[in-house]
Order: structure tokens, then sequence, then C-alpha cells
């Protein structure tokens, strides 16, 4: 059975029908009425409902959710509470049935918001709950999400910044518009320092930190925590710029690792060596690994 989305009003209509089974629509109480003079969405298929049937002459009463179809106007039951130990009442003959809003099926102002139905909520503030699975619409500021718990799967537009949330809150699908158009998300960490990062209109790489890390540096490693195992990619036909001096660890590895090797500029003149730093023979000779072929470079 599939759960109600809607409520319908003024719905009110009589049943002959006895037995615990499926019952079929008899007249509207007046001034009331039937699923049929009520029209859409009843007038064709079938539709999910929140029903109450009480049953004077039999003694009992029932309250369920249920599928009303249009051919043969019927409706099935699915007895949520009922006076017979919430199953299926067996009805008289004579009881009368109306299409009503069930306690379970309502959210009470400052209660518990509950698990959500797939769709989009607009302008909405939410309490504390998880959203699984739900899109936000733009409408949704950052001030209207407060004391969230888990999210996941979640989709945001117009947010501009989420605060108080774990790494673990923050799933890795995390899309971020900008107001100028830049894809952008900042992450903090608990001194309040943070990182911008996203992609430009152009299509362009973006990375900037904030002014209080203006003197720190910058890692990339290959997993969390591997220490100095990082490595920095600029890909196709991409230079790097560095504003700085660049620092590298030292020790016998090879300072300088080509993909390909390197094209020789050999010519045929004799060679002079008349103005070194130093007198004497090179104090270092640095590696570099030549695309696989270790040479290296002299220095005093």
């Amino acid at each position: 059975m599939t759960s109600p989305t809607a409520l319908y009003d003024l719905i009110h209509f009589t049943t002959a029908t006895t037995g615990t089974g499926t019952l079929t629509v008899g007249s509207a109480v007046a001034p009331f009425m039937t699923p049929a003079s009520y029209g859409s969405p009843f007038n064709s298929g079938t539709t999910a409902v929140w029903y109450s049937i009480i049953d004077v002459a039999g003694g009992n009463s029932e309250t369920g959710a249920g599928t009303y179809t249009a051919s043969g106007t019927t409706l099935s039951r699915t007895p949520i509470i009922s006076t017979n130990s919430n199953s299926a009442i067996s009805l008289s003959g004579s009881a009368r049935v109306c299409f009503t809003a069930l306690a379970s099926s309502l959210v009470i102002q400052g209660g518990a918001l509950g698990t959500p139905l797939s769709g989009t909520l607009t302008n909405c503030t939410l309490p504390a709950s998880a959203l699984t699975g739900t899109t936000l619409a733009s409408g949704v500021t950052a001030s209207s999400l407060t004391s969230v718990g888990t999210l996941t799967g979640l989709t945001v537009s117009g947010v501009t910044s989420i605060t108080g949330a774990t790494s673990s809150e923050l799933a890795a699908n995390l899309i971020a518009t900008h107001s100028d158009n830049y894809g952008i998300a900042n992450i903090y960490n608990n001194a309040g320092s943070y990182v911008s990062y996203g992609i430009q209109p152009s299509g362009g790489i973006y990375i900037r930190a904030s002014a209080n890390v203006a003197s720190g540096s910058v890692a990339f490693s290959a997993s969390h925590n591997t220490g100095n195992n990082g490595l920095l990619q600029i890909l196709g036909n991409g230079n790097a710029t560095f504003y700085g001096a660049v620092t590298v660890p030292g020790g016998t590895s090879p300072l300088l690792t080509t993909s390909s090797a390197v094209t020789s500029g050999a010519g045929s003149s004799a060679g002079t060596l008349l103005n070194a730093p130093a007198a004497g023979n090179p104090t270092k000779w640095i590696p570099f690994n030549d695309n696989g072929i270790t040479r290296y470079i002299p220095a005093w």
C-alpha cells in the first residue's frame, strides 16, 4: 500500500458493505461529498487516503490508510487503530466513512519532523532532524538550518555557510553556488582558519586561504596523516608560478623527477668551466630522475 501524501476535505459517505474486506462507496452523507463528486484526483486511477469508519449499528470504529479505486468506487482498508484490537472491524452494512487526517499523519508545530518523504522543501525552518535523500530548494537559507543532525545526499543552493557540522556530517557531494557564479565551498578548522576552494566561471580551479593562515603552509598529501607523501600535479599544458621560495626535502632521493626523458642540448663545442662559484671540484652532485635515469647537477 502507498502511504497517503495529501488530505481531502468534505468527503463523507455511507457503505452497504459487510465484513472486513474492501468496501464499496455508497451515497454522500449530506451535505458532504463522495470521492466521485469531489473530482480530481478521484476521477481516475487509484489514490492513497487516510480514512475513518464509524459503524454505530455494529458498535465499532476504525482508522487507517487505504487506496481508493475510481473504477468500481472501492476503498481498500489497512487499519492503524480500531476497536477490534487494531484489526479490520466487521462492517454491519450501515457504516459511515470519511477521508480525514490521522494523528500519526500530522506534524505538530514545535514537534519532531519525523522521516520526510522524497520531495522538495521550500522556505522551511527545520527542527533538529535527520534529512536523508531530501532536496532543499533555493528558498532555504543558512539561517533556516539550525541544529540539524545528519545530512546525507543533500544538495543545497543559496546557502553561504554551514557551521557546527563535523566532517562526518558533511557528505563529499556538497554543491555550493556562490553569488558571482563561482562554485565555492569553505573548509574550517577548529581555530577558525579556512580554505576556499571551487570552480571559477571559466572552469578553472580556485583555491584561497584565509588571512590568518597566510603565513602557514599548503600541503598536498596522498591520504590523511601520511606525512610528506603528497603529490601536486599540474595537468595539461599548465605552468606553476611560485611567488616565493620553493622548499623540497633533502636526503638521497632525487629532487626532481621527469615524466619523459630530458632533451639533450649537446653540441660540438669544447666545454669550459672557468667561472665556478668556488675553486676546486663541485662539493655536491645533485641527483635528479630523468625518466628513470639518475643524472647529476654539479654544485659548489
